[in-house]
């Protein structure tokens, strides 16, 4: 179930106040900042291994993101434990219930993306540009850097 049912279904049944609420909710922000800075050196080489460095010098949008699922349990005194993290959530849907609930986190994920739109034809103009010049540079020889040259043009 999702975070904002669980705790509706908790103030709404009197097991919990508001302010208890609100109490559960800092526990809850707090275990998962705590767990963020200890898995930050894995997120940080996931993200490193994403991105390539020559892409950017060839002025291509660079966009990487990834959704962290986190498994909590409430006690009996409203005490969040955490059962584990995953990296690499299922968005299987196999059920209504999860098409709400996992596209709604990917709709949030999305919407904290604020992505830009951008001319798909020129990305790949610029891309492919990028690609024969490569290609260019690594060609050992004049005769084949020059017929790699003619490709390019004929583009």
């Amino acid at each position: 179930r999702s975070v904002s049912d669980v705790l509706a279904e908790l103030e709404a049944s009197g097991k919990a106040t508001a302010e208890e609420i609100e109490q559960l909710w800092k526990d809850i922000k707090r275990i998962v900042s705590k767990t963020l800075f200890a898995i930050h050196p894995f997120i940080t080489s996931t993200y490193a291994a994403c991105i390539a460095s020559e892409p950017t010098s060839a002025g291509l949008p660079q966009n990487c993101f990834q959704i962290i699922g986190f498994d909590l349990l409430l006690d009996h005194s409203l005490r969040p434990w955490l059962l584990e993290v995953n990296h690499n959530p299922s968005f299987t849907c196999d059920t209504e219930f999860d098409r709400t609930l996992k596209g709604g986190v990917v709709r949030s994920a999305l919407k904290l993306l604020q992505l830009q739109p951008f001319d798909k034809q020129r990305y790949k103009a610029k891309l492919d540009g990028f690609i024969h010049a490569r290609r260019e540079r690594s060609a050992t020889t004049a005769l084949e850097r020059e017929r790699l040259h003619q490709q390019r043009l004929q583009l």
